[in-house]
């Protein structure tokens, strides 16, 4: 079986990323399509607990001034998830050290900002507030800003953007430290009248999901 770009990733940034402080508990457990709450060492949470999210995100922008833009993110987010179905996001730090900022490396790019140049985004409406729900036979996780909705600025040749968006990810399946998810492609407004979406997956460290 021929492994999927999204998973090799996934795989690569275990293997590759240094981010900070993880939960590393055991016990892990499959998702069903009945019950959605976050475990650890099998047993549902009744509190807040320390968790810890990494993931590569690129991050698409139309219309606007910016023009169609895409953006490749990686990173660390900090937070809780519990107790059952909550979360919460309370800070950012990038790979290269930078808090509630994430440099960005410009994928596809235009004369603002071109392809190949580094920019830097900052999160905006911190703490993000997330939450589990099954709708269908899926499980969501979704996020949402406190004072408005999860989202980004960043500057592009004088050009100052903020895109936001409620945020929404699937859950894919149970890995050997955590719970990967897979991003819904929610699309949101930006400052500048464009659009924007992301894709890409993000891995919770240490919880699983039943």
């Amino acid at each position: 079986m021929v492994m999927s770009k999204e998973r090799q990733t996934t795989r690569k940034f275990r293997g590759l990323r240094v981010c900070v402080a993880v939960l590393a508990f055991s016990g892990l457990t499959v998702a069903s399509a009945s019950a959605t709450l976050w475990l650890i060492s099998g047993k549902s949470l009744t509190m807040k607990t320390s968790a810890d999210v990494h993931g590569e995100l690129t991050l698409h922008h139309s219309g606007g001034l910016a023009g169609t833009l895409s953006i490749l993110c990686s990173g660390l987010r900090h937070g809780t998830v519990g107790p059952t179905t909550k979360g919460e996001t309370t800070d950012l730090l990038g790979l290269n050290g930078e808090l509630n900022k994430l440099t960005c490396l410009v994928h596809t790019g235009n004369a603002l900002c071109p392809a190949g140049t580094l920019i830097l985004m900052t999160a905006v409406h911190l703490p993000w507030l997330g939450e589990l729900k099954l709708i269908g036979t899926e499980t969501i996780a979704e996020a949402k800003g406190t004072g408005g909705e999860t989202g980004y600025s960043t500057e592009c040749k004088g050009v100052s953007v903020e895109c936001a968006r409620n945020e929404s990810f699937t859950f894919d399946e149970n890995l050997a430290n955590g719970a990967l998810f897979l991003a819904k492609g929610t699309t949101g407004s930006c400052t500048d009248g464009g659009t924007t979406k992301a894709s890409g997956m993000v891995e919770v460290l240490g919880a699983t999901v039943s």
